[in-house]
């Protein structure tokens, strides 16, 4: 049996668990509230490789273990728009979403395991990017 055989087999287990812990972990540090503003700073590299950094923010859920997936994903999908060694100040919105959670083997599963292992709701983070700002140009 292959390593990726073994993964997928605890897979679906595994999901329920890492749930719970990481509410029990982390879940007092989720946002309290369902909306915030504020800006963050992003600089990217000046080496074409596309790595933005968020370099400063000012936002009431920074200390988020949440904020910090959101921050990443933002972070990459804005840097494909800047150029090299751009440094720009993007004033976002941040609202908290409750979405479903689906396994990655989501589709190859048959109707009885979906029954068995039903996707489950969790709460995230959407940042929508209401202003752009450039601070600095690349070379």
């Amino acid at each position: 049996m292959s390593a990726q055989t073994m993964a997928e087999a605890h897979a679906p287990c595994e999901s329920h668990y890492r749930s719970i812990v990481m509410h029990q972990t982390w879940g007092h540090l989720f946002p309290e509230g369902l909306y915030y503003e504020g800006y963050v700073r992003i600089a990217n590299s000046i080496y074409n490789i596309g790595n933005g950094v968020p370099i400063d923010e000012k936002i009431d859920i920074r200390h988020s273990p949440w904020w910090f997936d959101a921050i990443q994903d933002f972070t990459f999908n804005v840097v494909e728009d800047m150029e090299d060694g751009e440094v720009a100040d993007f004033y976002i919105a941040v609202s908290v979403v409750t979405a479903y959670d689906y396994p990655h083997y989501w589709d190859v599963m048959d109707e009885e395991e979906r029954e068995e292992y039903p996707p489950e709701l969790y709460q995230k983070l959407v940042i929508t990017q209401k202003k752009k700002v450039i601070i600095a140009k690349g070379y």
